[in-house]
C-alpha cells in the first residue's frame, strides 16, 4: 500500500486507537503528542517495518474476537508489569559511582550527610500533598486576568480588543469603535471585582481526600446456570440447572450469541428453579435452549476518568470507539452508594444559586446548586437546545464536569450533541450515557440509573461538582410503562404502569449532594399532548427545585427561550438564597407580565388606546421585558448568525429594573430583542439616532443645494 492511502487510513482513525496500536508495538508517545505527529512517528515505524506495519495490527486486532481482545491485553498489562520500571531505573543511576559518571552518586551524598551528622529536613507526606500544583489550564486561565498598561492597548488590532472584551463581558462588541473597546477594557481592568477573580485563579488549591467513596462492585465466579425454556417478546424464563445462591431480583444473566452476550435481567423469581427477565439491549440469536449462566450480581460497567469524552450505552458498551476499551472499577449503578437507612436519605442544605447566564432562568426561575430543575414542553419548544446551552455554559463558567443521560432519544439528537460537544469544545469534560429509541425497553430503563452512578463516582471519589443532565424524563417512565407491559402487570390510569410513582421516586432519590460535591441536575420532560394533567409529569412535579415551562405560544411568536416565566416556579426566589432586590425585581416582573397577559384581549377588541394611562404604561414596560428575556444561544450561533451572549446576574437584574422604571419605553420594542445587557439596546438605539440625525443633515444639504440652484 503507498504511503499516501496509509495516512488517509490513519488520519480516519480515533486519536485513542492509534495510540493504542503505537504503544502496543513499542513507540513511545510522550504526554501531549498531537494526532498529525503520532502518525508521523507511525509512518516512520512503518518505513522500517514493512512486514509489520501499525495498519496490520490493527486490522488483525478488529478481526479477534472479544475473549482474544481481552487475553491480548491481560499479556500486555503482564509484560509492562515485569518490564524494568522507573524506580529501578533511578536506583541503578543513584548508584553510579563518582568514577564513571564524574560527579557523586545520590547514595553517596546521602552517606556523607549522615557521616556528619546532618540532618536533612523531610517533608511530610501530609503537607506536600495538602495544595494542588498549578495546571496549565490554572495559567491560561490566569494569561485572561493580566491588566494591559493603555499604551499597550492603543497598539492591538480590532480583533484583537474584542476578544479581550468578550474576556472581560464588554457589552455591545460589534457597534464599538477601536477607542471605545480600549477604554472599557482599561476601565474593567481595575475593577474591584477583576482583581479578586484574578487573585482567585492563582490561590493554590487544597487537594481533594476522599472520605465517602463508592464501593466498587466485588468480582466473584459464575454461581448460576440454566437454558432458556420460553420466549415471550422480549421476557425470557429460565430453568436453572445449577444454583450455589438463590436468585435475586435486578441481577443479571449473560447469554453468548457468537462473539456477543446478550444480558437478560430477572424480574420475577418464580420458584427456586425457573426466573423470568428482560432483556438489555440486543436480543438476537436467544433461541429456547440458549446456555445462560450467572454470578447473581446486578449489571455493572467499569467507571474511572477515562469515561469523559466517551460514549458509552447503560451497561458499558462502547459506542463511539469500541477498539479502545474503558478500564476502571466495576460498579452497579442499580446499587444506591449508602448502606445505612439513615443516610440514605440525607441530602444538604441547597445554599446557593447556579448561574446560567440565561436571563429569565437567573432572575425569574433560579436554578440551585445541588438540586433538581425540570425543563418542561412538549415537541419543537427547544427543549433540548437549553439543554446544550446550559451544558455549553456550565464547562466554561464552572469547575466542574457534566454527565448527559439519554433516554429514548433520537441517535441523530445524540450524534448532533456529541459533535457540537467537540466543536464548542466541552466533549472532555463529559460523560454520554445513550440508551437511545431503537433499544429494549429495559435498556432505556436503565440509562438514567447509569448516568447517575457515573455522576456519584465524580462526585464522591473525585469531589467534583456534577451537572447532570437527562432527556427526557417522560422515555424513562414510557420504558418503565413497557416493561411493566412486557411483565403482564395490571396497568393503572392511562395505561400507565401501577408502581409509576414509586418508579420515578426511586430515581429521583438518588440525585443528591453530600459533604465532597453537588449533584446538580437538569431534566428535560415531554409532556404528550401538552397536557400538563397527564400522570406522568405529574408523578415528577413534586420532585423539582425549580420547574422551567417551554411555551408553544411563545416558539410560535419566534421568542427564544420559550419560557413562560406565568407557567414556571422555583423555589430559590427566598432571602435564604438571593437577595431582596433580586427578589422584588422578580416579583414586580411577574406582576407586569400577568397584567399584560391579562390585558392582550382587551387590546384585541377595544385596542391599546382604550385603556387608561396607567394600564397602557404597564404593557409598554410588559412588551419590552418580553422581548429582553429573549436571548442569543453560543450552541445556536452557526444557524442564527448572532454571536450567543452570557449575562451576569447582576447585569440582568439591572437590566429588567432599567425597564421598569419607564426610562426607556421610548426605544421601540425590537431593539429589546436578541440582546445581552441593557447597554447593548441603548448603544443599539443611540447608533440608530445617529445615523437619522446624519440623514436629516445630508437630506438638508440636499435641499439647501436645490433651493440655491433654483435661486
Amino acid at each position: 500500500m503507498s504511503t499516501t492511502k496509509r495516512l488517509d487510513y490513519y488520519k480516519s482513525l480515533y486519536y485513542n486507537t492509534l495510540k493504542m496500536g503505537a504503544v502496543r508495538n513499542g513507540i513511545k508517545v510522550r504526554k501531549g503528542t498531537k494526532k498529525d505527529k503520532l502518525i508521523e512517528n507511525i509512518l516512520a515505524y512503518d518505513a522500517e517495518n514493512p512486514k509489520r506495519t501499525i495498519k496490520y495490527w490493527l486490522e488483525n486486532r478488529d478481526k479477534m474476537t472479544e475473549e482474544e481482545r481481552k487475553a491480548d491485553d491481560e499479556a500486555f498489562e503482564a509484560a509492562q508489569k515485569n518490564a524494568p520500571v522507573k524506580e529501578k531505573v533511578e536506583a541503578k543511576v543513584a548508584t553510579t559511582s563518582t568514577s564513571k559518571r564524574g560527579r557523586k552518586s545520590k547514595a553517596e551524598k546521602t552517606a556523607e550527610i549522615e557521616a556528619a551528622g546532618e540532618v536533612k529536613p523531610t517533608i511530610s507526606k501530609q503537607e506536600e500533598s495538602e495544595y494542588l500544583p498549578l495546571s496549565d489550564s490554572d495559567y491560561k486561565k490566569a494569561t485572561f486576568y493580566k491588566v494591559y498598561a493603555p499604551e499597550s492597548l492603543a497598539l492591538l488590532t480590532i480583533d484583537q480588543l474584542k476578544v479581550l472584551a468578550r474576556i472581560y463581558s464588554v457589552g455591545s462588541i460589534d457597534i464599538k469603535g477601536r477607542t471605545q473597546l480600549a477604554k472599557e477594557i482599561a476601565a474593567k481592568q481595575y475593577s474591584q471585582e477583576f482583581i479578586q477573580k484574578a487573585q482567585e485563579v492563582l490561590k493554590p488549591k487544597k487537594r481533594f481526600i476522599a472520605k465517602n467513596k463508592l464501593t466498587p462492585l466485588k468480582r466473584k465466579d459464575y454461581v448460576m446456570e440454566g437454558y432458556v425454556v420460553e420466549v415471550k417478546s422480549q421476557v425470557y424464563k429460565i430453568e436453572l440447572t445449577k444454583a450455589k445462591e438463590s436468585p435475586t431480583i435486578g441481577s443479571v444473566f449473560e447469554i453468548e450469541v457468537g462473539s456477543e452476550v446478550r444480558i437478560l435481567e430477572i424480574a420475577e423469581v418464580i420458584n427456586e428453579k425457573l426466573v423470568a427477565g428482560f432483556i438489555l439491549g440486543k436480543e438476537s440469536g436467544i433461541t429456547i435452549g440458549s446456555f445462560a449462566k450467572s454470578k447473581n450480581q446486578p449489571y455493572s460497567l467499569p467507571i474511572s476518568e477515562s469515561l469523559l469524552g466517551r460514549i458509552i450505552d447503560p451497561v458499558g458498551r462502547i459506542l463511539d470507539d469500541p477498539s479502545h476499551s474503558i478500564k476502571g472499577e466495576l460498579y452497579a449503578p442499580a446499587v444506591p452508594e449508602a448502606t445505612k437507612t439513615r443516610d440514605r436519605y440525607k441530602v444538604l442544605p441547597k445554599t446557593a444559586i447556579l448561574e446560567t447566564g440565561i436571563k429569565v432562568i437567573d432572575v425569574l426561575l433560579p436554578i440551585p446548586s445541588g438540586g433538581k430543575t425540570g425543563l418542561l414542553g412538549g415537541a419543537g419548544v427547544g427543549k433540548t437546545v437549553v439543554i446544550q446551552e446550559l451544558i455549553n455554559t456550565f464547562i466554561k463558567h464552572h469547575d466542574g464536569v457534566s454527565v448527559f443521560s439519554g433516554i429514548g432519544e433520537r441517535i441523530r439528537e445524540g450524534h448532533e450533541l456529541w459533535m457540537e460537544a467537540k466543536e464548542l469544545g466541552f466533549l472532555d469534560k463529559t460523560t454520554f450515557v445513550f440508551g437511545q429509541m431503537n433499544e429494549s425497553p429495559g435498556l432505556r430503563l436503565q440509562s438514567g440509573f447509569t448516568g447517575i452512578k457515573v455522576a456519584e463516582y465524580f462526585r464522591s471519589n473525585h469531589g467534583k461538582d456534577v451537572l447532570l443532565f437527562i432527556d427526557n424524563i417522560f422515555r424513562y417512565q414510557q420504558a418503565g410503562s413497557e416493561v411493566s407491559a412486557l411483565l403482564e402487570k395490571t396497568p393503572s390510569a392511562v395505561g400507565y404502569q401501577p408502581y409509576l410513582v414509586s418508579q420515578i421516586g426511586r430515581l429521583q432519590e438518588r440525585i443528591n449532594s453530600n459533604t465532597d460535591g453537588a449533584i446538580t441536575s437538569i431534566q428535560a420532560m415531554y409532556i404528550p399532548a401538552d397536557d400538563f394533567t397527564d400522570p406522568a409529569a405529574v408523578s415528577a412535579f413534586a420532585h423539582f427545585d425549580s420547574t422551567i415551562i417551554l411555551s408553544r405560544k411563545l416558539a410560535a411568536e419566534g421568542l427564544y427561550p420559550a419560557i413562560d416565566p406565568l407557567a414556571s416556579s422555583s423555589n430559590l426566589l427566598s432571602t435564604r438564597f438571593t437577595t431582596k432586590t433580586h427578589i422584588e425585581v422578580a416579583r414586580e416582573t411577574i406582576r407586569i407580565l400577568d397584567e399584560n397577559k391579562r390585558l392582550e384581549d382587551i387590546i384585541n377588541i377595544l385596542g391599546f388606546d382604550a385603556l387608561p394611562e396607567e394600564q397602557k404604561e404597564t404593557v409598554l414596560k410588559g412588551r419590552r421585558i418580553k422581548q429582553f428575556l429573549t436571548q442569543p444561544f453560543v450552541v445556536s450561533e452557526k444557524f442564527t448568525g448572532t454571536p450567543g451572549v452570557f449575562v451576569k446576574l447582576k447585569d440582568s437584574i439591572a437590566g429588567i429594573r432599567e425597564i421598569q422604571s419607564g426610562a426607556l419605553n421610548h426605544i421601540p420594542e425590537n431593539y429589546f430583542a436578541y440582546v445581552g445587557t441593557i447597554e447593548e439596546v441603548k448603544a443599539k438605539y443611540a447608533q440608530y439616532e445617529k445615523s437619522i440625525k446624519k440623514e436629516e443633515t445630508t437630506v438638508e444639504d440636499i435641499t439647501g443645494e436645490i433651493d440655491t440652484a433654483i435661486a
